[in-house]
């Protein structure tokens, strides 16, 4: 019985078929900057290269006021952003919610971005360190209500900022 060729080696045979008889291209169109929703974009690569063209506002934007969807694609964008510190206060008001499925990625993404802040790249670009608040991340790091893996999250994430602000 002969192998059959995947799906994948199809279409790019058609592909190359079609570019060798000068034929428009087969392949799927590539949305355009700022096009596509941050909900549809799957892979880690697209996502950052997506955050890149479009700016920080449109993440924030999305992650304030978005659908669940919109949300959940701005949660995995923030580590991104040109400025992450800027998604701290919203992430926190979402680590600390009742949404399953929110509240877990949010802290996530925060502990991403707290790890990853460096004290010196914020004083070179001027970054405000309001925006680096510990204490909302405390106060859920102490919610004895709070799951026990978003606790220990947040403690991670307070214990980071404390350190990028020298708080006590």
């Amino acid at each position: 019985m002969p192998l059959r060729a995947s799906h994948r080696r199809r279409a790019l045979g058609t592909v190359a078929i079609a570019a060798a008889l000068g034929l428009p291209s087969l392949a799927p169109a590539q949305p355009a900057a700022g096009s596509a929703p941050l909900a549809t974009l799957g892979d880690p690569l697209e996502l950052s290269r997506h955050v890149d063209a479009i700016g920080d506002d449109p993440v924030l934007t999305a992650l304030e006021e978005g659908s669940f969807a919109e949300r959940l694609g701005a949660i995995r964008a923030t580590r991104w952003l040109a400025e992450p510190e800027r998604a701290l206060r919203t992430l926190a008001a979402m680590a600390a919610g009742d949404d399953p499925d929110l509240a877990p990625a949010a802290a996530r993404a925060a502990a991403q971005i707290a790890e990853r802040l460096r004290h010196d790249d914020l004083r070179a670009r001027e970054a405000d360190f309001g925006l680096l608040a510990h204490a909302p991340w405390a106060q859920l790091a102490a919610d004895e209500s709070a799951r026990a893996d978003l606790r220990a999250i947040a403690e991670r994430v307070a214990q980071s900022l404390r350190l990028l602000t020298g708080a006590e």
